[in-house]
């Protein structure tokens, strides 16, 4: 049998104690594995998580404008208008009335007779008739006129004779009638002459004067038939 040294039991004794160790490491290494296993399997059997579902965004709503107003016009005002004065009548005087003077009677030349009748030359439509006397005294006068125009549809007939004159055969004779109806004052002058003549001027405006064509006047004095006769 062999034998060994100091140095070999020595030796031995390291190697022994080395591989005791290395033992003690391995089953304290399998111990805690097997702690470790148990722990995560009772953990994994009471602690399992449910399933977890993934996050879900809320529906995003479309942005909302703001309700847009109309335009707002500014009131307008009504024109106003400038205040309107009333009319500012001129002061009224009082009518002043015209001097009123004396009546003037026409003249008249007494003891005057005109008569005649007769046809314009003219005027064919146009005819007249006259008789006019005064006595004498200047106040009394006597007598008629009359004139028809048939063109001018006009009839004329003395109502009133107020004044005869006469001088060198013609004999102006002035009063007022009616013509066509209407009121009216007229001057008549007729001509003893060749060829006789006759003209008439009415208030209305009315005037024509012409030869004869057929027709006769004859103006004289009165008085001095009426002496002869007497």
């Amino acid at each position: 049998m062999p034998r060994f040294g100091p140095g070999s039991l020595r030796a031995r004794l390291a190697v022994g104690l080395i591989a005791a160790a290395l033992a003690s490491l391995s089953v304290a290494a399998a111990t805690a594995t097997v702690r470790v296993g148990v722990g995560l399997g009772a953990a994994s059997s009471s602690d399992t998580c449910p399933p977890v579902s993934p996050p879900v965004s809320p529906p995003v709503s479309p942005p909302v404008s703001p309700p847009v107003s109309p335009p707002v016009s500014p009131p307008v005002s009504p024109p106003v208008s400038p205040p309107v004065s009333p009319p500012v009548s001129p002061p009224v005087s009082p009518p002043v009335s015209p001097p009123v003077c004396p009546p003037v009677s026409p003249p008249v030349t007494p003891c005057v007779d005109v008569d005649g009748y007769g046809v314009l030359r003219r005027n064919p439509s146009a005819s007249f008739v006259i008789s006019v006397r005064s006595g004498h005294s200047a106040n009394k006068l006597t007598g008629l006129v009359t004139y028809e125009d048939g063109a001018a549809r006009l009839f004329f007939r003395s109502t009133k004779i107020t004044g005869i004159t006469e001088a060198g055969h013609t004999a102006t004779i002035t009063g007022s009638g009616l013509a066509n109806g209407k009121p009216v004052t007229f001057v008549v002058v007729a001509r003893d002459a060749s060829p006789d003549t006759f003209s008439i001027q009415l208030s209305t405006g009315y005037s024509a004067a012409d030869s004869l064509k057929k027709g006769k006047i004859r103006i004289s004095d009165r008085c001095e038939h009426d002496r002869r006769r007497a």
